[in-house]
């Protein structure tokens, strides 16, 4: 789905498979069409088969299931990544405004404790793809490359890329200015997997631009996610001379627990920390500026028109905490 050039990503919701009931039974989309593209984290971690996260955390199936301890936090759009779950949440996001779902993708990689687990948590790109409400709204893939699932040779990555590519070429996948939206999870991770070498970092990511080129799809806009222990990479910050974008994943900050409800300008002011000084120094556009991004903060309003590369503050809460506290 292609997107205005003077659209900016400026705020995504970590996703829990709860919505109000009657908003999964409306079809009629009232996404707002203006500068602001707002999405949501997408963790398909919500399998039937034991353990999973209703019983034991996803660890020990021996654990006893909390539903019943929280009746009132199950969710009622579905308790599991199936396909009527995700045709029943894209209806009720687009309903409500919500405009993408940025889908966590994990690489089954070979010989890995989490080798089989892998396909159930990309059950969210499966049911997303087959899903008659997709042309509703768009998404696109965040590569989830934590340790275990991350591709560690080029035989490897080009797997992944072959699954990529399928996917983009969805009429529903995002596009800002006709470009194609990515974004690998974790800088450092990715880092750590090319062993520390720039030049390594760069041939990935400029085979999976080449790939995207030789399937007709056109240009990419590659982000990368920092967070506030990200290592600090001196004042240039050597990755941002490889991706477009940055953004925040998960970045909540140490509070104690407490029933009372705490602001999301909490959250806001984490990820903004977490960015400060380890945004990307590249300018993705082509030609004149007009053809850039506007950035506005998620936190406090625009502070003028300046034109300057694609960013994203991320406000999210991983769906298993949002659904216990």
């Amino acid at each position: 789905m292609k997107m205005s050039s003077l659209r900016s990503i400026i705020a995504i919701f970590g996703i829990a498979l709860s919505c109000c009931a009657h908003a999964a039974q409306d079809t009629t989309s009232n996404v707002v069409d203006d500068d602001t593209l707002v999405g949501i984290n997408y963790f398909a971690g919500w399998w039937e088969d034991l353990p999973n996260k209703w019983q034991g955390g996803g660890w020990n199936a021996d654990a006893p299931d909390w539903r019943k301890e929280f009746p009132d936090r199950v969710p009622l759009l579905g308790q599991y990544n199936v396909q009527a779950t995700m045709d029943r949440e894209i209806a009720a996001a687009a309903k409500h405004g919500v405009d993408f779902f940025a889908i966590l993708w994990y690489f089954p990689q070979p010989g890995s404790r989490q080798e089989k687990t892998a396909p159930l948590l990309n059950k969210g790109l499966e049911t997303y793809l087959a899903s008659p409400n997709a042309k509703r709204m768009s998404f696109f893939i965040e590569y989830c490359n934590a340790p275990n699932f991350s591709a560690r040779d080029e035989e490897e990555w080009n797997a992944c890329v072959k699954v990529w590519v399928i996917a983009m070429k969805h009429p529903s996948y995002l596009r800002i200015d006709g470009r194609l939206i990515f974004k690998v999870h974790g800088v450092t991770q990715f880092l750590k997997t090319n062993d520390n070498d720039l030049t390594l970092c760069r041939k990935r990511l400029d085979a999976l631009r080449m790939a995207v080129r030789e399937a007709g799809l056109g240009e990419m806009i590659i982000g990368v996610g920092v967070s506030a222990e990200t290592p600090p990479l001196g004042p240039r910050w050597p990755p941002a001379e490889l991706f477009d974008f940055t953004s925040t994943y998960m970045c909540v900050p140490k509070t104690e627990a407490s029933k009372e409800e705490q602001s999301y300008a909490i959250l806001a002011k984490q990820a903004q920390t977490a960015r400060a000084g380890r945004a990307s120094t590249r300018s993705w556009w082509r030609g004149s500026a007009t053809s850039a991004v506007r950035i506005r903060s998620a936190a406090s309003p625009s502070t003028g028109s300046a034109v300057r590369p694609i960013s994203t503050v991320i406000i999210y809460h991983e769906s298993y905490k949002l659904n216990r506290t």
